[in-house]
């Protein structure tokens, strides 16, 4: 996936949690990947990324990882 063609879909705190989403992700034939920001001074997150070109359809479902999935009104 190139650095210009992705969007940030989300963020994690655990890997675990964030592997869960991406698996998701790729299980419905979206692309992700998942990455760390790793910033001086900043909390490390985990960042999931997917293609602009997918990002639409990823967004009409939102997962939320605390057990719940919810559709956008």
């Amino acid at each position: 996936m190139h650095p210009e063609n992705r969007v940030e879909l989300d963020r994690f705190d655990r890997l675990d949690h964030a592997a869960l989403a991406c698996g998701l992700l790729r299980s419905n034939n979206i692309p992700c990947e998942v990455s760390s920001t790793l910033l001086p001074g900043q909390p490390t997150d985990l960042v999931i990324w997917v293609n602009a070109k997918d990002a639409k359809s990823v967004t009409r479902c939102f997962i939320s990882f605390d057990g719940d999935v919810r559709l956008p009104s």
